[in-house]
């Protein structure tokens, strides 16, 4: 845990909508002996989606992927002029190895980022017969950045809870998508969950391809990227 995911959970108790499925923060600090950071926050009593998938049907599935559906929408209408985690701190998100990320940025110089992202992608896959094009993004909205199925957490009523948002920030939506579409991929055994944002959140399916592949290569997985790329035919 980290003071960027207490600060962005902290933003989040003043948003209507959201703030009911993310647990409330009751005290953030560093510890004076471990120097470790610490959040106290509600204790959630439930499951997480690996743990319930298997005990769940079709219908119970498509409803769960209508929630976390409408949840990022909720999020997309809170915007921010410039990129990056709430408050003063270093983007979490996206890195890669020696493409350091500014403290402060703006769309200009995050665009310039994930370019050079995209250009390690290319530079890396010679072999494929195509490549990823430039981005330009001038919106940023709250995002988390790192949905998979276990931040998804179920508590004994069934309400939905996020968890997980040491990465989170303002970030261009198709950036939240990409990473989405990786770590759930839309064909998987949770792929619903994906296949459902995809449907009711706009997106450009090239910006998206090209996000994800991203998303692959700060994972070290760029064998997913044919994949990926996939998804710009869609």
């Amino acid at each position: 845990m980290n003071q960027v995911e207490a600060d962005t959970m902290w933003f989040i108790t003043g948003i209507r909508g959201v703030r009911s499925h993310v647990p409330r923060i009751r005290r953030a600090f560093r510890d004076p002996l471990t120097k470790k950071y610490v959040i106290i926050m509600d204790y959630i009593d439930g499951s997480d989606l690996v743990d319930i998938w298997p005990r769940v049907g079709p219908r119970r599935r498509n409803r769960i992927g209508q929630q976390v559906s409408w949840i990022v929408q909720q999020m997309q209408t809170i915007h921010a002029r410039c990129p990056g985690p709430v408050g003063m701190h270093r983007c979490r998100t996206l890195m890669y190895k020696d493409y350091s990320v500014p403290a402060c940025m703006d769309a200009y110089m995050w665009n310039e980022h994930i370019n050079a992202l995209i250009n390690e992608v290319n530079r890396q896959m010679t072999t494929k017969p195509f490549k990823f094009l430039p981005l330009k993004f001038y919106n940023h909205v709250l995002t988390n950045m790192h949905l998979d199925p276990t931040s998804f957490v179920f508590d004994r009523n069934g309400h939905i809870w996020i968890m997980g948002w040491e990465r989170g920030g303002f970030y261009p939506l198709e950036c939240e998508l990409g990473m989405l579409e990786y770590l759930i991929p839309r064909h998987s055994i949770f792929g619903i969950v994906t296949r459902t944002v995809a449907q009711h959140v706009p997106y450009e399916p090239a910006v998206l391809s090209a996000c994800a592949a991203v998303a692959a290569l700060v994972n070290n997985d760029l064998e997913q990227v044919d994949r990926l790329h996939e998804i710009s035919r869609m």
